[in-house]
C-alpha cells in the first residue's frame, strides 16, 4: 500500500514537471513563427527630392526611391518631432523602410540637422 501511495505521487510530479516544459517550449515556438512573419526593416540614406502626405521621394545611391508614409512613420530630426509637411527637397534624410508586395513604407524618417550659417569674418577696418 505504502509503494502504491509513493508510486501515485512520483507520477503526479512527473506530470506537473512535464507539464510545466512545454509551455515554455509552445510560447518560444510561437514566438520563433513571429519573427520568420515579420517583414525585415531596411534602410537607405539620401537626399529628398519631395514630400507630400502620403510619398516621399529619395534621391539614393541607386538613384530615386519612392516611399509610402502612413499614419504610423516617425519622422524626426534630433529630438524633434515632425510630420510630412515639414519635409523639404534637397534635405539629407535616413529612411528605415519595410517592402511588401512591391510596395517600400517608411517606418521611420531622420532628418539631418541644418548646417549653421557660416560666421562671418571679423575683419580689419580701413581707416581713410
Amino acid at each position: 500500500m505504502r509503494r502504491i501511495f509513493t508510486l501515485l505521487a512520483v507520477m503526479v510530479m512527473a506530470g506537473t514537471f512535464a507539464a510545466a516544459q512545454t509551455e515554455p517550449a509552445k510560447q518560444m515556438e510561437t514566438k520563433a513563427k513571429a519573427k520568420v512573419t515579420k517583414p525585415a526593416a531596411t534602410k537607405v540614406i539620401g537626399t529628398i527630392v519631395s514630400a507630400d502626405a502620403t510619398t516621399l521621394t529619395l534621391k539614393a545611391a541607386k538613384g530615386e526611391e519612392k516611399f509610402a508614409l502612413t499614419a504610423d512613420t516617425k519622422i524626426k530630426q534630433g529630438s524633434k518631432t515632425l510630420t510630412a509637411a515639414d519635409l523639404t527637397a534637397g534635405e539629407k534624410a535616413t529612411v528605415t523602410y519595410t517592402k511588401a508586395a512591391d510596395q517600400m513604407t517608411a517606418t521611420q524618417v531622420v532628418v539631418s540637422a541644418p548646417k549653421p550659417a557660416p560666421k562671418a569674418k571679423a575683419g580689419k577696418v580701413e581707416k581713410k
